[in-house]
């Protein structure tokens, strides 16, 4: 796993029983469902890649969805010999933008003690790699589910 801070980058071995091409339309199939599911707007589907770009601030409406935290996405497949390659790369643009927002509170100064002020940046900082570090690790379990609801393994 790549993780820089405002996204991540990752490619995944996957195996199965079928052919890969049969394989990866029965996937692209499953997780384009699931993104139409999860309000996210701007699917593309190309022939080996998927793209997408979430609604703005649609965590506040559609709960604890595993797509809420990105913004937008890029998945694609590489099919070589049996195994298929899953790449992903997904962008946590509008959760940095909302942290980078609240650091302006203690920024302006609002808190008299400058203690305080690096106490509320490193809460509100905290919060931002632990909420990516949660999404990044929720979205690795849910392309592992897929994959092996579609009879293969990574």
């Amino acid at each position: 796993m790549k993780y820089f801070f405002t996204h991540i980058k990752e490619t995944e071995r996957v195996q199965s029983k079928d052919k890969p091409l049969t394989f990866h339309e029965l996937l692209s199939a499953e997780i384009v469902n699931d993104l139409r599911n999860s309000y996210m707007k701007n699917i593309l589907v190309e022939e080996k890649k998927i793209k997408f770009v979430g609604n703005i601030f649609r965590f506040v409406w559609n709960g604890f969805n595993v797509f809420n935290p990105i913004y937008k996405g890029e998945i694609s497949f590489k099919i070589i010999g049996r195994g298929t390659y899953i790449s992903y790369k997904i962008f946590f643009w509008e959760f940095f933008v909302i942290a980078l927002l609240f650091s302006l509170i203690p920024a302006l100064g609002i808190f008299p003690n400058f203690a305080f002020r690096m106490v509320a940046l490193f809460i509100i900082w905290g919060f931002y790699l632990g909420s990516t570090l949660l999404s990044v690790h929720r979205f690795e379990n849910y392309l592992k589910n897929v994959v092996m609801k579609k009879g293969g393994e990574i």
